[in-house]
């Protein structure tokens, strides 16, 4: 095979939407990178099992090197192959390290429960309702994937540094620039059994240093994306940072406010403007060193207008509820859910929610 092999690969079975959505995507880039549709061959070995027989056809393309692939959920329509389907194809990347997202079309998630609770399993699911959307989300995981890869690999490179870095959490510290953060970081590792199942293998040495630094982008992005930044604590979304900071949702999102603090703001992998991050640490520095009390009163200060608290039934709110993706109080709020990584401290679910369905849905 010649040139440089794509980059995106999409596994699409509608006719109409894949061409869409393959153009969508490409126009998200940051980078001119080839995105290409899988098309099965008709005349590939049939004979051979579907996981076989699709990382025969992927590797033949170049394709088992791309930096994502992205799938929908059902490719029962796929010409040419009958029977494939989204979990063969999460098989095959994984086989290869190569990460993957998937979608459903017109996928409500209405059970947000079990959505909720799969933190740590390498399962990126995209919401698809709205293509333009869903096209800039799979751009900016391309990029947030490529990032990792090449800082891994310049870790790699730096002899002196690599023999240092010992525990998975050391290494994500090192790709956020974070260095003092391992042991914070840790916290988002602890009773993630995709980790130690992804880990493990290559610690006892069944596995080889090389099949480990093919994988280890994919694993790194994955925990990444689906745990620390999806759980507050060390990081927190917008909701998060203003019941943190005690603004009220609405003032926070108001281009003046967050201005305030944007020293504190996330740019690392996957770093999304329309979803930002901050981190808390560096939003607690911006309050200490202006003497402020909370992030309302440091607002304020520096704004010389009033601003609306963040409040839950009177009380600060100041945490976030993972199912109902609010604001919440302690008061008002159930903690150390088992499905919550240790480290996101920031992390609840409403009591009214809890006490409808929580024992029904194993949210204990």
């Amino acid at each position: 095979m010649t040139g440089h092999p794509p980059s995106i690969i999409l596994f699409e079975d509608d006719a109409k939407t894949a061409p869409l959505l393959q153009r969508l995507i490409g126009k998200k880039l940051k980078r001119k990178r080839a995105v290409s549709v899988f098309e099965p061959s008709a005349q590939a070995e049939t004979q051979l099992p579907y996981e076989d027989r699709l990382a025969a056809e992927v590797k033949t393309r170049g394709y088992d090197k791309a930096t994502l692939w992205v799938t929908d959920r059902d490719l029962s329509k796929t010409r040419h192959y009958q029977g494939l389907s989204e979990p063969i194809v999460w098989k095959v990347a994984a086989r290869f390290g190569v990460p993957l997202c998937k979608y459903a079309r017109g996928d409500t998630d209405d059970n947000v429960f079990e959505r909720q609770k799969s933190w740590g399993d390498a399962q990126i699911i995209l919401p698809a309702s709205d293509l333009d959307v869903l096209a800039g989300r799979v751009a900016i995981l391309a990029d947030g994937f490529q990032i990792i890869a090449r800082k891994l690999d310049q870790i790699e490179r730096r002899k002196s540094l690599a023999s240092t870095l010992r525990t998975p959490a050391d290494v994500m510290a090192h790709l956020l620039d974070r260095p003092d953060d391992a042991g914070k970081i840790a916290l988002y590792g602890s009773g993630d059994q995709r980790m130690v199942s992804e880990i493990l293998p290559f610690a006892i040495g069944a596995k080889s240093h090389k099949d480990l630094k093919t994988r280890l982008p994919s694993l790194m992005g994955y925990w990444l994306y689906d745990s620390i930044l999806r759980f507050p604590g060390l990081l927190v979304n917008s909701v998060a940072a203003a019941s943190y900071l005690n603004i009220s949702v609405p003032a926070f999102q108001k281009l003046s406010v967050q201005k305030l603090f944007k020293p504190a703001t996330y740019v690392g992998p996957f770093a999304d403007p329309n979803d930002p991050h901050w981190w808390r640490t560096d939003l607690d520095e911006l309050l200490v060193k202006s003497q402020a009390k909370d992030g309302n009163e440091f607002a304020r200060k520096k704004l010389k207008i009033d601003i609306p608290r963040c409040l839950d039934g009177g009380k600060r709110a100041g945490l976030y509820c993972m199912v109902t993706h609010r604001p919440v109080s302690e008061t008002n709020s159930v903690g150390q859910i088992s499905w919550f990584p240790p480290g996101a401290d920031l992390a609840r679910v409403r009591k009214d929610v809890y006490d409808q369905v929580g024992p029904w849905l194993g949210l204990f």
